[in-house]
């Protein structure tokens, strides 16, 4: 029985008792050096293999923190799960596959030492499991409370223990010790557990006999490690020798340590001393009884046999063929190295190819530079490994660069790492920065006229120029970027350039030159591997088309092959964007359920990692208001407003507009008008035919001519045709022809616009076409014909469940002398993660891909699928496909 901890022992039955009845837990123990945090670890592991949990234990390392990613691997691989890319989902994933056979205790110790990328994980882990049998207890320091991602999980202090909790302590210990010196000795450690577990083997006897006084300070008052440097002191060489071999490895598998022994000339025999010592455990696995006795031994080496521990370590893991080899080899060589340079640049190069492991090829390029030859080489790599890393890292790495010489291309390349990572949200960056952060990332671009930059740097320097522009919507920043560009365009230009150029044209609204250029950039896009692009890349190389509005190459090639690879990345913030564009294709192809689905998914996982996600917010709101969900709306609108700090210039249109469409959607074109009016004075064009500006302009237009005024909205349907000049996109030449029909009361613009909607993927605003044609025929007196374009457009109402519409429509019916067939769609009683669930199923995924796809354990899947059947009444998932096309989710 631990002594003063009983608080902590009932709190720890309770969560092994909870993941024995299914349910997950997790606690984080708080407390300084020596609190006996480890030993309470120690007693849930006896209590949990007692009860028949399955027990899976990770000590962390001061060494790897700061590699992104080292704890994971090693924590994957004790899970059982090492073929798993060490992404942020990697541990749910793992826990859930470990515990589906039984109920699970993870302990993690020392957390405090655990890199960022997998305290991320473990604190995702644990927020996304709902009713799988884990049970996770973690100890650490108080550091621990820097990471804000742990904060949620539940915290439990470890104190010192009492003065009469320490003198319990040492009477357990040593029983002949008087209780004058007791209660002295206890006094004077402070109350720290390991301290007074230790001290009664350090102290004369003498003084434990109360015989002599107790010595100030105490042997161990200054480090309790110290104890464990005598230890190793005083171990023969064999077993010293052993000892710093188990200490340098960063493995932590028996396998590897095994055949370290071996090509030592030693076997685990050989740390039977260093167990005796109080040094080592040796069963299951060999390893340190506290993390303070591997510093103390990994410490008290000597350089040179550190040295010749990582060279053998190196050479079994290389034999195994474990990437650990690298990091051993580099531990023991001297710079410079070019072999070993050349072979950890190679490394980073295969790393950087998956999205999922750029963070670590990041470190194995930074790790490559310290072998280098000359500083040039050195500055290459440590840029390669700037650009491969996160934003945090490689603001470091940057900061360390400019402090020193570098030609004035490095300088720019470094100013454009900057750029590029100071933003703290998520996707591809465009209209999801603040413009603050735009403001800096134009300050430093023009800092750069200072200097004499090569052709190439120069192009990217203008590349950003132009999307800095765009999110702040500078319209004269934006002329002066593609001036450049296009005065050092050549026919070899790549096709990020291209695309670059051609947004930046679109923007401008000169189309015409815009589609050619862009037609020349997704040529060169059809020659590219998509899997070898990094996520920004992937996201412009999708899109590109989007800017011409080729559905057919956008939506069934692109958009699908984009979520695979970005969802396969395992990154939240990668999901966030695939979920984003995937809505989009959903939206415009009806389905408005799976449509929102998504992008609640995206808002809810940009809250997880604490990113808000405006354009999904703004996205979503547009969807609710042509389904005339007001409140809902409104309480999204006020939510987003709340940070609206955070909007780039381009959200807070996209909220704008779908005010407008919610007040135009209920019936008040009069408020409608006021909302929308902005729209006509935005001193840019816009994206195109499928952004805020053209979909306001075509919602002001049609509000004005329902308030009767015919000329003014004529007006804003010339304005529209001017900003969309040019555009090849069947869509936007619809929305022309709307506008003007609808100005004009003309039925053949009406009918032409009817037309080019045909050549779109567009559901809804083929239906809205289809009711203003419905109603200029029913105006006049073609009752017949009206109501051929009313039941059309009453079906893709109810397909999108946009009842307002559906209810306009119906009333248009009547009015032509016929009866609406059918009904709205009943809206589903599924929570947003019920319908996420249901809506992968009926796309045919086993539980278990709906799992990795969701960021959910296989149990939480099976959870949600068994409310689902209950709540829609279905025995099957073919049922469950079927009940949800019936209820336009499919």
């Amino acid at each position: 029985m631990l002594i003063g901890r009983g608080e902590h022992l009932e709190r720890i039955d309770a969560m092994l008792r909870a993941a024995r009845e299914g349910r997950p837990s997790a606690v984080r123990l708080v407390g300084g050096p020596g609190m006996g945090k480890t030993a309470l670890l120690d007693e849930a592991a006896e209590s949990a293999q007692s009860a028949g949990l399955r027990v899976a234990r990770f000590v962390a390392l001061e060494p790897e923190q700061r590699t992104p990613g080292a704890a994971l691997g090693v924590l994957l691989r004790h899970l059982g799960s090492p073929n798993l890319p060490s992404t942020q989902s990697a541990l749910l994933q793992a826990l859930s596959a470990a515990s589906a056979d039984g109920p699970l205790l993870l302990l993690l110790d020392d957390v405090h030492w655990l890199d960022a990328q997998t305290v991320a994980s473990v604190s995702f882990a644990i927020r996304r499991l709902l009713v799988d049998p884990v049970a996770v207890l973690m100890a650490g320091r108080p550091q621990i409370d820097r990471v804000a991602v742990l904060e949620p999980i539940p915290r439990l202090d470890v104190p010192p223990l009492t003065d009469e909790q320490g003198v319990q302590m040492l009477h357990e210990v040593a029983p002949q010790i008087p209780r004058v010196t007791a209660e002295a000795v206890a006094r004077s450690l402070a109350g720290v557990p390991l301290a007074l577990s230790e001290v009664t083997h350090l102290l004369p006897e003498d003084v434990l006999l109360g015989r002599a006084p107790v010595p100030d300070p105490l042997p161990v008052s200054t480090a309790v490690q110290d104890r464990y440097a005598e230890g190793f002191a005083a171990l023969d060489e064999r077993a010293r020798w052993s000892a710093v071999l188990l200490a340098v490895d960063l493995t932590g598998e028996a396998l590897v340590i095994d055949d370290a022994m071996q090509a030592a000339g030693l076997s685990r025999a050989d740390l039977h001393a260093g167990e005796a010592a109080g040094l080592v455990r040796l069963s299951p696995t060999p390893e340190f009884v506290h993390p303070l006795a591997r510093a103390a031994v990994h410490s008290a080496a000597s350089a040179a046999e550190v040295r010749k521990a990582n060279r053998i370590l190196a050479m079994v893991t290389a034999a195994l063929g474990r990437d650990e080899s690298l990091r051993h080899r580099a531990a023991s060589a001297a710079a410079p190295d070019l072999g070993l340079a050349s072979d950890l640049e190679d490394y980073a190069r295969r790393l950087a190819v998956h999205p999922a492991s750029r963070a670590a090829a990041g470190e194995a390029a930074l790790l490559a530079a310290q072998f280098a030859g000359d500083p040039a080489q050195r500055t290459r790599l440590r840029l390669a490994a700037a650009s491969y890393a996160g934003a945090s890292r490689a603001r470091g790495i940057v900061e360390e660069l400019l402090a020193g010489d570098l030609t004035d291309d490095d300088r720019a390349r470094c100013l454009l790492i900057l750029v590029e990572h100071d933003d703290d949200s998520i996707g591809q960056g465009m209209f999801r920065r603040s413009s603050a952060r735009s403001a800096d990332a134009a300050s430093q671009l023009d800092a750069l006229d200072r200097l004499r930059l090569s052709s190439d740097v120069a192009v990217q320097v203008d590349n950003w120029r132009a999307w800095l522009a765009m999110e702040t919507l500078d319209r004269s920043s934006l002329l002066s970027a593609v001036r450049r560009l296009e005065a050092r365009a050549s026919p070899d230009d790549g096709w990020e350039a291209l695309v670059a150029r051609g947004q930046a044209l679109t923007f401008l609204g000169d189309h015409r030159r815009a589609v050619d250029v862009l037609r020349r950039a997704v040529f060169l896009t059809d020659q590219v591997d998509p899997a070898s692009l990094r996520p920004d890349q992937l996201i412009s190389w999708s899109v590109a088309p989007g800017w011409l509005m080729d559905d057919d190459r956008y939506h069934a090639q692109r958009f699908r092959r984009m979520e695979q690879l970005l969802r396969a990345t395992g990154e939240p913030e990668n999901v966030v964007s695939a979920a984003f564009f995937r809505s989009e294709r959903a939206r415009r192809e009806g389905e408005w359920g799976r449509a929102e689905s998504l992008l609640r998914e995206a808002l809810e996982l940009s809250g997880l990692i604490g990113s808000p996600d405006f354009t999904s917010a703004a996205r979503l709101a547009c969807l609710m208001a042509y389904q005339g969900r007001k409140a809902e709306v409104d309480e999204l609108l006020e939510s987003a407003a709340q940070h609206s700090t955070g909007w780039s210039r381009w959200n807070s249109y996209w909220f704008l507009q779908a005010r407008g469409a919610l007040t135009l959607t209920l019936g008040d074109p009069q408020q409608a008008i006021a909302v929308l009016a902005p729209f006509r004075d935005l001193p840019f064009a816009g994206r195109g035919s499928r952004d805020h500006v053209a979909a306001g302009l075509t919602e002001l237009a049609e509000a004005l001519v329902a308030t009767g005024a015919r000329s003014e909205a004529a007006h804003v349907a010339e304005q529209l045709a001017q900003r969309l000049d040019g555009v090849v996109d069947p869509y936007g030449l619809a929305l022309v022809s709307r506008s003007r029909g609808l100005a004009q009361g003309s039925e053949a613009l009406l009918r032409e616009a009817v037309e080019h909607m045909h050549r779109t993927t567009e559901v809804f605003e083929t239906a809205r076409s289809y009711l203003l044609l419905g109603e200029h025929l029913r105006r006049a007196r073609q009752p017949k014909s009206a109501r051929e374009w009313l039941h059309r457009a009453l079906t893709g109402f109810q397909e999108v469940s946009a009842v307002p519409w559906v209810e306009r429509t119906s009333q248009d019916l009547a009015a032509a002398g016929d009866r609406p067939v059918g009904r709205p769609r009943e809206v589903s009683e599924l929570t947003p993660q019920e319908t996420r669930v249901a809506l992968a199923v009926a796309d045919g995924l086993t539980n278990a891909e709906v799992a990795q796809q969701l960021f959910l354990s296989v149990k939480t899947v099976e959870f949600h699928l068994g409310r689902v059947f209950r709540k829609l009444d279905v025995r099957s998932r073919g049922g469950l496909g079927k009940v949800l096309v019936e209820q336009g989710l499919g």
